[in-house]
């Protein structure tokens, strides 16, 4: 909890499994959100709108608004 560089390690071995295990962005989206709570915008973006290109915005209905903010206005 709160340990946002094990989060990141975790975050970033999802990765490989994206298209198979996970075939609709979830592990991009998990990246994007611990990159967002560590200040990284520019790279929750980047994965943010890799899963809006594979499933639309499905996955950040029911997540913190902000994150759909940074997808829809870009980091300023």
């Amino acid at each position: 909890m709160h340990d946002l560089e094990r989060a990141t390690e975790w975050a970033r071995r999802g990765l490989p499994y994206s298209g198979g295990f996970n075939p609709m962005g979830e592990s991009e989206f998990l990246a994007g959100k611990v990159a967002f709570m560590r200040g990284d915008l520019g790279e929750a973006l980047r994965y943010f709108k890799l899963v809006k290109k594979t499933s639309g915005v499905r996955l950040f209905k029911e997540e913190d608004p902000r994150f759909r903010k940074l997808l829809d206005e870009g980091v300023g």
